[in-house]
């Protein structure tokens, strides 16, 4: 396991004991920039720690490089993602609404389906 991976599931180890001490739920937010990063390390990491939430905020899944093909990335997160069990909810941020070549894009019923 790579060192910065090691580390940050040796954080994420200690989280989680925390939070279940506590009676809460720990919940994971990925994001491109970090070790949990993209579709395959979250499914990874959900298998391997299934007491956490998943919390998802799709532009946050995007690098600079994905935006020109943004729609079918997010289509494609949402259908890896969007009926996971462990999903507790979706981060929307106002770009998702208002810039470029993501503003007509709405949450397909696949990443609704399983949200209260």
């Amino acid at each position: 396991m790579a060192p910065a991976r090691a580390d940050w599931a040796s954080r994420a180890d200690r989280f989680e004991a925390a939070s279940l001490g506590v009676g809460s739920t720990p919940a994971l937010l990925p994001h491109h920039a970090d070790v949990i990063s993209d579709t395959p390390s979250i499914l990874t990491f959900l298998r391997a720690c299934p007491a956490w939430a998943l919390i998802l905020c799709p532009r946050w899944l995007l690098t600079p490089e994905m935006e020109s093909r943004a729609e079918d990335h997010l289509m494609r997160i949402g259908e890896a993602l969007g009926t996971h069990p462990a999903l507790r909810g979706i981060l929307l941020t106002p770009d998702l609404w208002h810039a470029g070549t993501i503003a007509a894009w709405t949450p397909p019923a696949i990443w609704t389906a399983r949200l209260p």
